[in-house]
């Protein structure tokens, strides 16, 4: 069954689409840059890994920003900001890339010389010998081979225009993921379709290295490399029209053949949808590849009433229109990686949740009676059926609820006091996450709904601050000293523990230089100021002091 909820497109989203504007409904059309790349004071780089950034107070304490998915990569041993600008590349085959991400992506300067994927653990060669053809009774009917148009990019967008007469291809750079889309522009650009077509289907050809494999999942088709660790999911792609992508849709399938370590996938889209005289143009195709590790696994997403059908990415909260004359409510759900905070970390009162409203209902209002309540989870939303995620998602949650006004584009941030969600952050920093729901209060009208952001663009992203464990004066002092303090060329640190390395950084958090398995790290070349540094010990500690440089 088709829902009817609608995720209006951001205007970023897709280049083409022209989005409708249904009366009275509020909408995003383009999207402003995450807060959690803001300047919140002394980033501790060291502190990061792919989810998270920690801020080093005045106090002591450390202020933890954790993203619901990835904001850094590694390179070399140093987490950086993903950057998803598609830039020029000096190559005769690749003339533009994406490398500032967890899988580099290098654009054929023409069509037919096909898209790369690189990663650590090897090279994916895609979109090689395109086609486009539609199925009659099993068989290929008006095949076509692709142009070899040429690339042109636009921020995080690479564009092989004319692709198939008037349908585009449309890339897109996403944090860890690349979403392809196939864009047909109108109607005219199918009056080739033969009588009786059961689907209009896009193929291409992807090079595997040698001994990798590939296997079919319910979330689409899995790549491997030769040491059986997952590397690569293609999802499984959907289609929509310009009303907009239906959070969950049954009109386009995927299917794989294998040559070798070559596969043959082919995207088939539905023609009892395409060629429905109800279809808005233009149409977009959507298949998506998306990196592992944990990428894959989306760490947001919503889950259904009628039939607890749990789908991934965005956050949807309220009520969907009736399915099969059933009421049918979402109760949206994140989760969030704490493996960069201590076990031993102390949480503060006040956590803040904040979140992107890219559609709102306009009906969804405290005017009405309705709230929002982020609710405790005790389970795993990723792993978790459909039908335990929406009875763990209750009433029953952290306060205070939000009872403002939500339905408006835009980020919101809300701060939870209660003592409850202190408790839970701090017991599940042994398992590395912890998890939220979104649940909907009050009675609601079918598609009184709050759709949010969720793993592809604006992500969700928790706020707290937390100390470790607090030593005396005198215990730290013995852990850890530094002198002299100003230093004008050599800084030595004094410790008990061995000195696995010395890092310093800029205020503003910039890598300055690193000194490993040393007490002494030269600081002449530094010119006058105040600087950060980051002495790891052997014992596993990591302590982090101003220095000044005089």
């Amino acid at each position: 069954m088709i829902k009817k909820i609608t995720q209006l497109l951001k205007s970023h989203h897709l280049c083409f689409a022209v989005i409708l504007l249904a009366s009275g409904i509020s909408f995003a059309q383009t999207a402003s840059k995450n807060p959690i790349y803001d300047d919140k004071g002394n980033e501790v780089i060291a502190k990061r890994d792919l989810f998270a950034k920690h801020f080093l107070n005045e106090d002591g304490s450390y202020t933890a920003a954790i993203a619901s998915g990835p904001i850094h990569y590694q390179k070399e041993g140093v987490f950086s900001n993903i950057e998803n600008t598609i830039r020029p590349f000096s190559s005769t085959i690749y003339s533009y890339a994406n490398k500032e991400n967890l899988m580099e992506s290098y654009f054929g300067t023409t069509a037919h010389k096909g898209v790369k994927n690189k990663t650590k653990e090897g090279e994916v060669l895609e979109f090689l010998n395109t086609t486009m053809y539609w199925e009659v009774a099993g068989l290929k009917v008006n095949e076509q081979q692709s142009a070899n148009v040429p690339v042109t990019t636009v921020d995080d967008k690479a564009y092989y225009n004319n692709l198939y007469g008037a349908i585009n291809a449309e890339f897109v750079v996403l944090n860890g993921k690349r979403k392809l889309n196939y864009i047909i522009p109108s109607a005219d650009a199918l009056v080739n379709a033969p009588a009786n077509a059961t689907y209009l289907v896009f193929t291409e050809k992807v090079i595997l290295p040698a001994n990798w494999s590939y296997a079919n999942t319910e979330d689409g088709v899995v790549v491997s490399n030769e040491k059986q660790e997952r590397i690569y999911l293609y999802s499984n792609p959907y289609s929509f029209d310009g009303r907009g992508k239906k959070l969950r849709s049954n009109n386009t399938i995927m299917t794989v053949e294998a040559q070798d370590n070559v596969l043959t996938i082919a995207t088939k889209v539905k023609t009892s949808w395409l060629l429905s005289t109800n279809r808005i143009f233009p149409v977009t195709v959507d298949p998506t590849v998306t990196v592992y590790p944990d990428m894959s696994n989306y760490n947001t997403g919503s889950v259904y009433s009628s039939d607890y059908y749990k789908l991934t990415a965005d956050i949807g909260f309220g009520r969907d229109a009736d399915n099969g004359g059933m009421q049918d409510f979402l109760r949206g759900w994140a989760k969030f990686n704490t493996a960069s905070v201590p076990e031993d970390a102390i949480v503060s009162n006040g956590v803040t949740i904040n979140y992107y409203v890219y559609y709102a209902s306009p009906d969804y209002s405290p005017a009405y009676g309705h709230e929002l309540v982020f609710s405790q989870l005790t389970l795993d939303p990723v792993t978790a059926s459909g039908s335990a995620l929406y009875n763990a998602i209750e009433q029953y949650g952290y306060g205070p609820f939000v009872t403002t006004a939500i339905n408006s584009v835009g980020w919101k941030a809300h701060t939870l006091t209660s003592a409850a969600v202190q408790t839970d952050i701090s017991n599940g920093l042994v398992n590395n996450y912890f998890s939220i729901g979104f649940m909907p209060q009050g009675d609601f009208y079918p598609e009184e709904y709050i759709a949010v952001d969720g793993w592809d663009f604006d992500k969700p992203y928790l706020t707290f601050t937390y100390t470790q464990p607090v030593m005396g004066t005198e215990s730290f002092d013995k852990l850890v000293s530094m002198y002299p303090n100003p230093a004008e060329n050599i800084l030595t640190v004094a410790s008990d523990y061995q000195i696995e390395s010395i890092t310093i950084y800029s205020l503003v958090g910039q890598l300055i230089h690193t000194k490993t398995n040393s007490n002494t790290i030269d600081v002449s070349s530094l010119t006058k100021g105040v600087y950060m540094a980051t002495i790891k010990l052997d014992n596993g500690q990591t302590i982090t002091k101003k220095i000044i440089k005089k």
